[in-house]
């Protein structure tokens, strides 16, 4: 994190605003009844401090003992009078409003003309240039990490979050019921943490909800509300890393800002929104020097149109036409906007982080993301050093060819057989499956062809092949980190044979004292090797046929065993292991003899 500037220095005017902007002790005006932040001195007991001006349990709202000493309540002005001039008291302050920070609900996730794809801000994360490749890729998912999002209510049976959403506590209602009021919170949770949406899709998500519901629908809440989340961040540590999600903020507070550097000093890590358009370094938390300060970017890389500017920025993410869950259907996705989002996407990214190095401190963290992040020009902002939130894809090692590799074909069927050895890993990733495939025409007319097999597998039959056809058979592995090289080899089913020509059919020699036909035939002049002949003689009065077979070399044949004075014509087929080709032309009549 780089030292935020929190107001301009040598100029009176400026100082002077400075100090207005950040409430103070009570002193000269009489105190009036309302809402209040109390901090007690060191050593104080804020319980006893509350019962000396009479509070009882109605009235006080909330007690801190971690990142703040003291409590908030509902005071008369006498009660506000008389802890003012208490001594055991540092500060007595109304307390104010926070807000989400502008995330709009839009319409079901569909592409447009300008966001060619919805999940294009995931896309920017895990790459350096600003057009996206269509993939997010990762292997950290934010596995062990717990994120604490203070925020509004959370959908938490949104099939987005699969029963990670653990239990936190509504400081709204002081109840643990964190239900209300969902829409903004289930947005941010999803992209920090959602199965499609989400930057880390494994992390356990804790709603801490400060943020109510106002008439508009808006999610608005108080800093005391916030501050005793907070409280409860640190007084409920997990065994493993964490991280603070705040997407939301408001005027200058110097009690929040006290409250989010004792987070990060009790060794949580805090992402802030940088708020709506503005300076975010006039506004609460987004001005904490210790936390990541997160400003907002549309697809274009420009400064997103509804995110704050200025020094206290630490770093960019996508902030325009987001994916994200919607609160209305447990499956609706929908596009979302504003510097919320942003910071949620740093979160994931803080998670994932973690779950690489779970030890890492606040200030190691906040430097390795900064550092990892990608050094661009963010357009329209007045910062001079501006940069886009990135976390690296993994190093893929795509599997190489399968062994084993074999193929074995069969004419007489048309097909053909490729074998394999299945191997439970390639390039040190489970393989999940084979592309098998093969190009060209088959014999049905259908083109090329391909499927994924089970990792199982380890043969794959191909039919309906083409005699005559060339083919190239293959077979790829396939990992997480894509399909591999191919092993594969060629085959050509044998082409049938051509069709012979007929030659003179001549009546058997009686002397032979057998019944029979004579033919001749020349050989086919194209197709396929002939190995033999099939050799049919019709009988023109039935129709019955009587075929011999010939061996290839043959140029003639006599059928025997037929009927004496019938009259029979013949045709003769050339025949190979793929089959009988085409059948010649019927020879002329003749009389068997």
């Amino acid at each position: 994190m780089r030292t935020k500037t929190r107001c301009a220095v040598g100029i009176a005017l400026a100082s002077a605003m400075c100090l207005l902007a950040a409430p103070s002790a009570l002193a000269a005006a009489p105190p009036a009844a309302g809402d209040y932040i109390v901090e007690t001195v060191p050593g104080a007991v804020p319980g006893a401090v509350a019962g000396s001006v009479g509070l009882t349990s109605g009235q006080l709202s909330h007690t801190y003992s971690t990142v703040l000493s003291g409590f908030s309540a509902t005071l008369t002005a006498a009660q506000a009078a008389a802890l003012t001039g208490n001594p055991q008291v540092a500060s007595v302050t109304p307390d104010g409003e926070t807000r989400a920070l502008t995330t709009q609900s839009l319409s079901q996730v569909t592409p447009n003309g300008m966001y060619t794809s919805p999940w294009w801000a995931l896309d920017r994360i895990d790459q350096r240039p600003t057009v996206g490749d269509g993939r997010y890729s990762y292997d950290t998912t934010g596995q062990g990490v717990t994120v604490f999002v203070l925020d509004s209510g959370i959908r938490s049976s949104h099939s987005e979050f699969g029963g990670r959403v653990a239990g936190g506590y509504n400081f709204v209602a002081n109840t643990a019921d964190t239900s209300t009021c969902t829409t903004h919170a289930t947005a941010v949770a999803s992209v920090i943490g959602g199965a499609t949406a989400g930057v880390a899709k494994a992390v356990t998500l804790v709603p801490l909800q400060v943020l109510g519901c106002n008439v508009n629908g808006n999610a608005v809440g108080q800093w005391s509300d916030m501050i005793a989340a907070l409280d409860w961040v640190v007084a409920h540590k997990p065994a493993g890393p964490a991280v603070v999600n705040i997407s939301a903020g408001g005027a200058a507070y110097d009690l929040v800002d006290k409250a989010v550097n004792r987070t990060i000093a009790a060794g949580f890590p805090v992402v802030v929104a940088a708020g709506l358009q503005g300076d975010a370094c006039d506004t609460s938390p987004s001005r904490v020097p210790n936390a990541l300060t997160v400003g907002g970017t549309d697809y274009r890389d420009w400064l997103y149109i509804g995110s704050s500017d200025g020094p206290c920025i630490d770093l960019f993410a996508p902030a325009d036409v987001v994916a994200a869950a919607s609160d209305r259907i447990d499956s609706e996705v929908t596009w979302n906007d504003g510097t919320s989002l942003s910071a949620a996407f740093v979160s994931g990214i803080a998670a994932r982080t973690l779950q690489s190095t779970p030890t890492a401190t606040p200030a190691q963290l906040g430097a390795a993301i900064l550092a990892a992040a990608t050094p661009t020009e963010v357009l329209g902002s007045a910062n001079a050093n501006t940069r886009i939130a990135y976390i690296a894809p993994p190093v893929t090692t795509l599997p190489g060819a399968p062994t084993g590799f074999s193929l074995t074909q069969n004419n007489a069927a048309r097909t053909a057989t490729i074998n394999w050895t299945p191997t439970s890993s390639a390039a040190g990733a489970a393989v999940t499956g084979y592309r098998v495939a093969r190009d060209g025409t088959d014999s049905k007319g259908v083109g090329a062809w391909s499927a994924v097999v089970p990792a199982t597998s380890h043969a794959q039959s191909f039919i309906n092949l083409k005699p005559g056809v060339s083919y190239t058979l293959s077979v790829q592995a396939i990992t997480s980190a894509g399909t591999g090289a191919a092993a594969s080899g060629r085959v050509t089913i044998a082409a049938l044979p051509g069709k012979p020509v007929i030659g003179t059919a001549t009546g058997g020699v009686k002397s032979d004292s057998v019944v029979s036909v004579k033919v001749s035939w020349l050989p086919p002049t194209s197709g396929g090797t002939v190995t033999s002949y099939a050799v049919t003689t019709i009988n023109q009065s039935t129709g019955a046929r009587k075929t011999v077979s010939a061996i290839g070399s043959a140029r003639s044949a006599q059928i025997t065993g037929l009927r004496l004075g019938a009259s029979y014509s013949v045709a003769v087929v050339a025949v190979n292991a793929t089959g009988g080709g085409p059948t010649s032309a019927s020879s002329n009549v003749v009389v068997a003899q």
